[in-house]
Parts: C-alpha cells; sequence; structure tokens
C-alpha cells in the first residue's frame, strides 16, 4: 500500500511552524531534519484531535514521547531539540506563554563509535569493483564509470553525497581545475579545487556522459536531465561495501558513504604529520575546503584515528625530548 503524499502541516502549531521554518531559513540554514521532526509532532497532534494552541499541554507533549516507537537516543534527542528550539523561539514571539516541553528529558548516549576510515588499499579495492559494475538497463550507459567517478569525488575531494548528485555541468571548471560547489549545508556555496590528475579524468568523462548544457547534472542514470539521488548512490555504495567483507573494528562504525569525507580529512592530516609541517595552520584552510561552518567540526578529525595520535604523539615527543635537553642539568 502506498503512503499519501505529505501536504503540509496540519496541526494548531501550522502556521507557527511554517513561520518558524521560513525565519530559520533567512538565515542560511536548510533545517531539513528539524523539518521532519517537526512533521512526526504535526501528524501526531492532528491525530489526536487538538483544535488550538492552547490544548497543547506537558501532558500532551509526554504522551507523545511516551507513544513514540523505540530509537535511538541520538534519533529521541534531536526531536527533543527541535521541540524546544520551536517553543523558544513561540515564547520570544509571544505565541506561548510557556512551553509545554518540561518534563522530557533527553537520554543518554551509549558510547559514541568513530566513523570507518577507509585505508588507501581499500579505496583501491572500492573503485575498482565500482569501475565493474554493470548497467542495469540497456540505456543505463556508463553506470560504472559514473559510480567510480562517484567515489573518486567523494574520497579525493571529501565532498558530501548531496554535493555530488547535486553538481551540474556548469559547476565543473576543468581548465582551472576548480568545481564550484553551490549552496551546499548551511547555505554556503564554495570553491573547491583539483588536482591535475582528477580534473583530467573528470573533463574525459565530461566529454563521454555529459551533454553540453551546463543546467544538466553531471551523474543522472540514463543521461537525461534527473540527477542521480544520494540514496541510490548510497545503496550501491553499501552494496560494494558488502562485497569487498569490511569488518568494522572495535569502536568503530560500519562504513558509510560518507565515511570517504572523514577518510579525505584523516589522511589530510596525516600527509601534513609526515611531511612535517604542523596540521593545526592548515585547519582554517581544510575547514573552507570541506565546507564546514565551523573550526570545531573540522578539529575533530584530528583525534579519530590512532595512527593520526600516534603521529601527533611521535611530534610532541620530539619536541618535548628537545625542550628537556635544554633544561636537564
Amino acid at each position: 500500500m502506498r503512503k499519501s503524499k505529505w501536504t503540509g502541516f496540519r496541526s494548531p502549531l501550522a502556521e507557527p511552524i511554517n513561520a518558524y521554518l521560513k525565519y530559520k531559513r533567512a538565515l542560511c540554514k536548510k533545517y531539513v531534519t528539524q523539518e521532519q521532526s517537526l512533521r512526526v509532532f504535526d501528524a501526531y497532534l492532528v491525530e489526536t484531535g487538538l483544535t488550538t494552541i492552547d490544548e497543547i499541554t506537558t501532558q500532551v507533549v509526554d504522551k507523545f514521547f511516551a507513544n513514540r516507537p523505540p530509537s535511538r537516543p541520538n534519533t529521541h534527542n534531536q526531536l527533543i531539540g527541535s521541540l524546544r528550539r520551536l517553543f523558544q523561539w513561540m515564547l520570544s514571539q509571544g505565541m506561548l506563554s510557556e512551553s509545554p516541553l518540561r518534563s522530557t528529558r533527553k537520554r543518554r548516549a551509549t558510547e559514541e563509535l568513530k566513523p570507518y576510515i577507509f585505508s588507501s588499499d581499500e579505496v583501491k579495492r572500492l573503485l575498482v569493483m565500482s569501475g565493474q559494475l554493470r548497467n542495469t538497463t540497456s540505456n543505463a550507459r556508463g553506470r560504472a564509470s559514473k559510480y567510480r567517478m562517484i567515489f573518486t569525488l567523494a574520497y579525493g575531494l571529501g565532498l558530501r553525497v548531496g554535493e555530488i548528485s547535486a553538481l551540474r555541468v556548469g559547476d565543473v571548471d576543468v581548465k582551472q581545475a576548480v568545481l564550484t560547489i553551490k549552496q551546499s549545508k548551511f547555505g554556503k556555496t564554495r570553491l573547491v579545487p583539483m588536482g591535475p590528475k582528477l580534473a583530467h579524468q573528470l573533463s574525459e568523462f565530461l566529454d563521454e556522459f555529459c551533454s553540453q548544457d551546463n543546467s544538466d547534472p553531471v551523474f543522472s542514470i540514463l543521461g537525461d536531465k534527473r540527477a542521480m539521488s544520494r540514496t541510490t548512490i548510497t545503496v550501491v555504495f553499501h552494496q560494494l561495501v558488502l562485497k569487498m567483507g569490511l569488518q568494522p573494528s572495535g569502536g568503530e562504525r560500519s562504513p558509510r558513504l560518507h565515511d570517504l569525507r572523514h577518510s579525505f580529512a584523516v589522511n589530510t592530516f596525516l600527509r601534513l604529520y609526515r611531511e612535517g609541517k604542523d596540521p593545526s595552520q592548515q585547519l582554517l584552510q581544510l575547514s573552507t575546503f570541506l565546507g564546514h561552518s565551523k573550526l570545531q567540526h573540522t578539529t575533530v578529525y584530528l583525534s579519530m584515528t590512532d595512527e593520526l595520535l600516534n603521529e601527533a604523539n611521535s611530534r610532541f615527543y620530539k619536541f618535548a625530548a628537545a625542550t628537556l635537553q635544554e633544561v636537564a642539568p
């Protein structure tokens, strides 16, 4: 049975939610996940038959969370956060006298698992296997080449899957070796430079599989104007990873497509350490390259793998040894 399409917010909070989302998006925030959370709460209010905002009490909110199916702590906490921010905004606008979200508490998350960091050999295997994919239909020309290029961009430039899916022919400047990533996460547009080898590969790909229309997607399933979806790309990635038999070690997540981006960042730091450079001096550049909104989003990569920590410790011990020699009696 097919689910009916979503037709908009319909609860007593419909008007405030729409105004709240409009306000947030005017600040260049996409608010996609938060909107999904608000849709869930809106649907619950419609089911309960409430007709006014005054009827949305603490008891109603508590019952909403009590009736929710079991979920991961992060999902539960995301839902709480979305409602809390909505109610706080409504309070600031004089739409509420007090927040009905008072007694519901966040769940303590279990130990955070680290992303799976791909080795260079594992990435090579992934690219080889993606290059061996067969066309699913007679007119799905170049399926293998498309996925190989997609995973190359995800790992080689640290692009998000949504950024790759949204790429248009006009966003690729092979002569200047630059990609224009438009209106990505946090509503940012940025320029991403690439090396000559990758620029050459991408140029050959465009010549063979893409049109001359700048508005056409770089990656489409049938070579038409419909861009390949993030879901389609993710499904193929997981199929390949399953065939590769990759197993996470203790404390790691199972490999995800986004982990190619994590791997790019971690391996960039490793290269800087091994070249004798100070990664802390490159943080701002890497943060801009990755399209992070805050520098701390980039610094988390500094402690992501034991290999990276060992490089940092080795650098510290060399510094400490020299210092101790200077002050030794």
